[in-house]
Order: C-alpha cells, then sequence, then structure tokens
C-alpha cells in the first residue's frame, strides 16, 4: 500500500524540482538533441552562468560530435549528458562542428548552481533577446545583469529602495532598472501617458509583444479587460501552471495627473501548480475538507462550534470546537490567536504527533493521497515552497508540504489555502496536520 502511494504522489512531489536551484557539475551549457546532420547530435541552447562553457569559446548552435574523443552520434542525449558531467576539477574534451567544421575545447569541470527554469522566444529579435535575459537571470536575483557600480535612491525609511542600472535595456521602452528593498525586482519602465486610454493602447501592443514570443504563456486577466488592473504573465502547459513570472500593472501620479505604465519581473523561480487530473471522490472526508475550505475567507464562521479561551490573564489564547468532523484526525478546531500575537484564524486537522517519523511519514502520504482524491480537479496543488504562501501558513523549515487551492487562481489575490504538513516540533516529536489558512498569492 505504501508504495502504492508514493508511486501516486512522485509526480505531484517532485513538482518541486521544477522551480529550485539545482547544484551539478559540469561545463554548464544547456543542451538539446539536433538532427541538422545526418545523425543526431546535442546542440547549445544557451550557457549557464558561472560555467567553464560560457568562457571557453563554444557557441550557442554548436554540435557536440565528440567527447573524450567518444562519438556521441549514437548516444542519447541522458548518455552524452553523463560523459560531460563528472568530478570538480578534472578536464573534459569536447569535439563540436560549426558550420561544417570540426573545432575542440578542453574545460575543466566545475560546480555549477543553475534554474531548472529556461525561458525562450518563439521568435527571435532584440526585443525577445532582451526579455529572455531578464527572465533567465531572475533565478539568480539578477545578478549577471545588474550594474551595482551606481545606484540611486526612491522613498524613506520602510518604503525605500535602492535603484541599480540594469545591463540590459528593453527595446520600445523608457527604462528597465533592478530595484532592491528586501530582496531584488526587475522593472521595466514602458512610458509615461496622460489618460487611461492610451495607458491601454500601449498596454495591449506590449501584452502582444509577449505573446509573440511567448505564446504559451497565461495572461491573466486577459488583454482589453481594462490595463486599470494588473495583467499577471506566467507559464502554462498541459499539466498545470506556474506563478507569476511578470506582472505589468499602471501607477497614477495624482499630483501630476501622469500614468506610467510598468512590468515587473519577478525574482527567483516561479512555483508550479499541478491540475488535478480526476474528480472529487464524495467521500466522507473530501465533504468534509471541501465545507472546511469553502469557510476560509468567512473566517470559519460556518464551522465554528463552542469557544475555548486559556487561563492566561495578560494574554489569553482562544480556539473553536469545528462542528464538520474530520476523519482520520484524533483532533480538529479553529485556532483564534490570542491579542497580542494578532493571528489571523487558522483551521487545524492532527493526524499523528510522536516520536516515530515513520508513522509521521506515512501519514504524510495517506493523507495527502486522500487530499487529492477529496479535492478533485477544480483544485490545483503544488509541492514547491511559495514564498507567497509559505508564511504564516506552514514553518519554513517543514520536512514536508503539499498545498491545495483552486485552480481559478493566478496570485496576488486574497484566497483559501489548504496544506498537509510533515514537521519536527520543538520538542523533537514529528507532527503531520492538515491546515487551512487565508492568504495572499
Amino acid at each position: 500500500m505504501k508504495n502504492t502511494i508514493l508511486a501516486l504522489l512522485f509526480s505531484i512531489l517532485s513538482t518541486v524540482l521544477f522551480s529550485q536551484m539545482t547544484n551539478f557539475v559540469g561545463i554548464g551549457a544547456r543542451l538539446q538533441m539536433d538532427s541538422t546532420l545526418n545523425y543526431h547530435a546535442a546542440k547549445i541552447t544557451a550557457f549557464i552562468p558561472g560555467g567553464s562553457a560560457e568562457t571557453s569559446g563554444l557557441m550557442v548552435n554548436d554540435l557536440i560530435v565528440k567527447v573524450d574523443d567518444k562519438a556521441t552520434n549514437k548516444l542519447s542525449l541522458k548518455e552524452m549528458t553523463e560523459l560531460i558531467v563528472g568530478e570538480v576539477g578534472t578536464t573534459v574534451k569536447i569535439e563540436v562542428k560549426r558550420n561544417g567544421t570540426a573545432k575542440i575545447f578542453n574545460m575543466k569541470r566545475k560546480k555549477i548552481e543553475a534554474s531548472t527554469y529556461f525561458y525562450s522566444s518563439e521568435v527571435k529579435s532584440d526585443f525577445s533577446t532582451a526579455i529572455c535575459k531578464l527572465l533567465n537571470d531572475a533565478a539568480y536575483d539578477f545578478s549577471h545583469i545588474v550594474d551595482t557600480n551606481t545606484f540611486s535612491e526612491e522613498g524613506e525609511g520602510w518604503g525605500g529602495r535602492r535603484i541599480y542600472p540594469c545591463k540590459v535595456q528593453v527595446p520600445g521602452t523608457v527604462k528597465t532598472v533592478i530595484q532592491s528593498s528586501f530582496g531584488y525586482t526587475c522593472r521595466i519602465k514602458v512610458g509615461e501617458y496622460k489618460t487611461f486610454d492610451e495607458v491601454n493602447k500601449k498596454g495591449e501592443f506590449f501584452v502582444n509583444q509577449l505573446k509573440t514570443c511567448f505564446p504559451k504563456f497565461y495572461f491573466f486577466p486577459k488583454s482589453g479587460e481594462g490595463m486599470s488592473f494588473s495583467i499577471q504573465v506566467g507559464s502554462a502547459n498541459d499539466k498545470g501552471y506556474t506563478s507569476a513570472i511578470m506582472v505589468i500593472y499602471p501607477v497614477e501620479n495624482k499630483e501630476t495627473h501622469v500614468i506610467e505604465l510598468f512590468c515587473r519581473v519577478e525574482t527567483g523561480s516561479p512555483s508550479f501548480f499541478n491540475t488535478l487530473s480526476s474528480k472529487a471522490d464524495g467521500s466522507e472526508f473530501g465533504l468534509a475538507v471541501n465545507k472546511i475550505y469553502a469557510d476560509i475567507l468567512n473566517k470559519f464562521e460556518k464551522i465554528k462550534s463552542t469557544e475555548y479561551k486559556s487561563d492566561d490573564v495578560f494574554n489569553p489564547t482562544y480556539w473553536y470546537e469545528i462542528n464538520v468532523p474530520v476523519p482520520g484526525a484524533y483532533n480538529f478546531y479553529v485556532d483564534a490567536g490570542s491579542v497580542m500575537s494578532i493571528k489571523a484564524d487558522e483551521c487545524i486537522a492532527n493526524f499523528y504527533y510522536g516520536e516515530s517519523h515513520q508513522l509521521a511519514e506515512e501519514a504524510f502520504y495517506k493523507y495527502a493521497e486522500m487530499l487529492m482524491n477529496g479535492f478533485g480537479s477544480e483544485f490545483v496543488t503544488t509541492a514547491d515552497r511559495p514564498y507567497e504562501i509559505m508564511e504564516p501558513v506552514v514553518p519554513k523549515k517543514a520536512e514536508k508540504v503539499l498545498f491545495f487551492l483552486q485552480k481559478k487562481e493566478r496570485g496576488y489575490e486574497t484566497l483559501g489555502v489548504c496544506a498537509i504538513v510533515l514537521n519536527q516540533e520543538s520538542d523533537g516529536k514529528f507532527r503531520t496536520y492538515i491546515t487551512f489558512h487565508k492568504t495572499g498569492m
């Protein structure tokens, strides 16, 4: 039974790999199979910052035909990659064909940190090249394209931030900068306008340029529904979608009545939300979690029953019983926090608490599977740790976590989130629980 559960959840939980930085030893070249020659060869499509390939003299579109004098024409991409990787500091010999001419390069293998996301445009232009550079350096906090030699400052105190020049400028826009305030963000100033009609016209043109470059991306809300609201841009496929990687939005100066249109490129790697494939099973467990989820934005007013209060005179804590039993949970309640903690309402169902890590893990997989079956295809799930919903929903150091939310949401709205968590508590014991929380993405 455990193996069945593990196999079922593997595709969901492994999605965490698609949004994290990954470490490996190699030369730092991104490859894809190409049939330009009479046999398959791996073509270099891009370089990973910090790798040996970037400064070796290799070029994008070079075709790798030999690795350490071994021909690659009958190898799969995986087999050839295994020849290239190796131990740190060792040398690998790469022979490529460039415009029909053979060239040989010797380079050292290095430890490389790389984003598992890589963006490429369907069309080639100065605009697409610039946008791709911004997107692909976001995972590195724009460290390869920011000019840190000079900066200006905007705002004061908590609202203050430093503005650095960006080495990449997007054609057809006013300015691209990197701003630093509790992290880094890339900000493209598209233009300044006198009316929202002008903003809408220019915004639609800018969005259409992006759509030409990335036809598989989602644009939410879609262009034409009013540029007074932000348009979120993200990647999508038949299995789900990522959180927003760009946001297009106007800012109106109330004093000058000038409207500025910006495109913000989000830092870091996006989180991937996997669409659940089957409908809700209608089980007792499924009905319970759906009923609780539906009451999140209502602060659980429909499911609260008896109120309890701790004996602490100076800072009493409050919690409520709930009138929706959760099968398998040994207790379930709404935690209303305390006066001093100013904690938002949170509904919790506990399934395991004890010294056995194995039992805690088994409970995690068992109830994660039940949540997937209970919520069904109206929901998406992610094993990533999106910073937008991580706190205060679950501890940052939780060993395992799987989030569930309605798939119609794209981000930056207030929404309900359900998460199943395996965490080692401060007393050293392991706890597996489900939490329902209101948050903003």
